[in-house]
């Protein structure tokens, strides 16, 4: 399913145009490539009804201190810092403050008041394009429930203002695919799936709940069984979320009419195939929101919602063990599975992926604890190193190319060498015929050049090798040794140019050979599975065999109990003619008494 797209952009609101630079310059800082750290942002909401109906009338307290209803607070000339006040235990008396301050430096901080567009072209933007290029790219939500986790990731689908990353990502996809060159061709699939209660549930069929995790060399970490659906453009996608959203687990809860309960993954495969050289790259985009993690004495959770409540908060602790273990540098093993949740996520977090962690939070201080604890999760998830690189795939057609195009060279270099050769002739010299030819003449030009650097020496006897003497040992130096002073050392550059030109040429020879010891395993690859295949054909054979019998030796059954049948039948109908029998009979004895 190959796609050529082309349509004409929507319009989407931008930020103004100071701000647009402002996140421009950090978005380019999140979109680093190779061996980077998950880039980690920070977005507070604004306070919900519940958390302004908690603020205080007072300012200050009984010992003079100023009441803070905000919990968080921001730096307006630095973007990248927060700072979260907690109050201070009640029992320490030696703490004149009341509030304890906690400065937290991330990527990027987004205050209360952000919109949606500026979050995207920060945390989400860069990442997507470099899926376009072949990338994988992961982007995560976390924090505790209520705190805009959702919001964030999806928003309101139908609002150009309101709508989150996910649907702000198929705009960017498709502009990307527009503005390609029309040489290169895209297939575009998409999935949807949820982690409740440990089990992955198939979004978009939801018969299929209890899927399995798995590892390819090809494809990396993927579920089995899936359902793949292409997109041919933004509305398919629009469609695709609304029929999964629909499928996924949410409950009500005293802090969320709308809580999450289950980890929702949103997946699309970006494979481009380039019809001028051949290539074929392919990136793949996983998109998480996670489920709150809940206090059970907040949200008042009980029955099946405290046992999802339990669920959520066990995979956000393993979850919290892998980035320890990834971070600590202590650890040799990383418990990737111990859950579904950081199975799924093992390319995301420490693996083959470019990955953005986007924590909420919220401000007020009746939700200090939990938004310090969400700050600390983000900074030890900034210290993981990912190794990012794109998933090219070699293709015969490019290999076939890059055959041609050695072999074009052999023959430019052949041809020089033959132009080489016929030079060296015109000037009276003789090609080697071999390597111990080319050696002679190497010595042969290095007693010349000995002899030439030997200063005279009136006393000194006269060195025992001569010009002549050097001809008969070395008889194939002989023209070159005849020529004057000037044309002789142009033979000999020439010379070592033709040497050049033969290792050159010996290099592409070796270059054209590994590319054919390489097609030739990648056909081993294939007869290895040909064979695979015949071998599974004669095990369908023969369980059709087997089946076969299975079905004669059924039918034959059915025939035998029929018989039986039948035969019971007719034993009933003896039985009761019989007994019909017995009482004419009985009938009979008993008028002959009464006569």
């Amino acid at each position: 399913f190959f796609l050529m797209i082309r349509r004409p952009p929507r319009s989407t609101p931008k930020p103004s145009s100071a701000a647009s630079d402002v996140y421009k310059r950090q978005a380019l800082k999140i979109a680093g490539g190779g061996a980077t750290n998950v880039k980690v942002v920070c977005r507070v909401r604004p306070m919900n009804e519940m958390e302004t109906s908690l603020l205080s009338n007072a300012n200050f307290d009984a010992k003079g201190n100023k009441i803070r209803d905000l919990c968080t607070e921001f730096n307006k000339n630095e973007k990248t810092e927060i700072t979260i006040f907690t109050p201070v235990d009640k029992m320490d008396k030696s703490e004149k403050d009341p509030y304890e301050k906690h400065v937290f430096n991330f990527d990027y901080v987004f205050e209360c008041n952000t919109a949606q567009p500026a979050v995207y072209e920060v945390a989400a933007k860069p990442i997507i394009e470099s899926v376009i290029d072949g990338f994988n790219g992961s982007i995560l939500a976390y924090g505790q429930t209520s705190s805009g986790k959702t919001f964030t990731m999806q928003g309101d689908i139908e609002s150009e203002e309101l709508k989150g990353i996910i649907p702000r990502m198929v705009d960017t996809v498709f502009e990307k695919i527009e503005q390609a060159s029309e040489a290169i061709e895209f297939t575009v699939k998409s999935s949807m799936i949820e982690i409740y209660n440990e089990k992955i549930r198939d979004l978009l069929d939801p018969s299929k709940n209890n899927l399995s995790v798995h590892e390819d060399k090809q494809r990396g970490i993927y579920v089995e069984g899936l359902t793949e659906k292409p997109i041919g453009d933004a509305k398919e996608v629009y469609k695709l979320m609304k029929d999964g959203n629909a499928n996924r687990a949410v409950g009500v809860t005293n802090m969320n009419a709308q809580s999450s309960r289950s980890h929702s993954v949103f997946m699309m495969n970006v494979t481009t195939n380039d019809l001028e050289n051949f290539t074929c790259k392919t990136g793949k985009l996983c998109l998480v929101d996670l489920a709150g993690s809940e206090m059970i004495s907040k949200t008042g959770a009980t029955g099946q919602t405290l046992e999802e409540a339990k669920n959520i908060n066990k995979s956000l602790t393993m979850l919290g063990r892998v980035i320890n273990a990834l971070t600590d540098g202590k650890s040799n093993y990383i418990p990737y599975r111990d859950s579904k949740l950081t199975r799924i996520l093992q390319e995301s977090l420490g693996g083959n992926a470019k990955t953005c962690l986007i924590i909420t939070a919220s401000p007020s201080m009746y939700n200090a604890l939990e938004t310090l604890s969400t700050c600390r999760f983000g900074m030890r998830a900034k210290s993981i190193k990912n190794n990012a690189k794109i998933n090219k795939q070699v293709t015969v057609a490019e290999l076939k190319l890059v055959v041609a195009r050695l072999e074009k060279e052999i023959h430019i270099k052949a041809a020089r060498i033959t132009q080489l050769e016929a030079f060296i002739i015109s000037l009276g010299g003789t090609i080697p015929a071999n390597d111990k030819e080319v050696t002679a003449l190497e010595d042969a030009d290095t007693l010349q050049t000995d002899d030439s650097q030997e200063e005279p020496n009136e006393n000194s006897e006269k060195p025992a090798s001569s010009p002549t003497n050097i001809e008969n040992e070395f008889p194939l130096a002989k023209p070159v040794l005849e020529e004057e002073k000037k044309v002789a050392p142009q033979v000999e550059i020439t010379i070592s140019k033709t040497i050049e030109d033969e290792l050159i040429l010996k290099a592409s020879k070796q270059k054209m050979d590994d590319l054919q010891k390489q097609k030739d395993e990648q056909g081993k690859d294939l007869d290895a599975l040909l064979d695979q295949v015949k071998q599974e054909r004669k095990k369908l054979k023969i369980k059709d065999g087997k089946l076969i019998l299975l079905k004669k030796q059924l039918a034959e059954r059915n025939a035998e109990i029929e018989r039986f049948q039948r035969e019971n039948n007719a034993l009933i109908e003896n039985a009761v003619e019989m007994k019909l029998t017995i009482q004419n009979i009985e009938e009979s004895l008993s008028e002959k008494e009464r006569e």
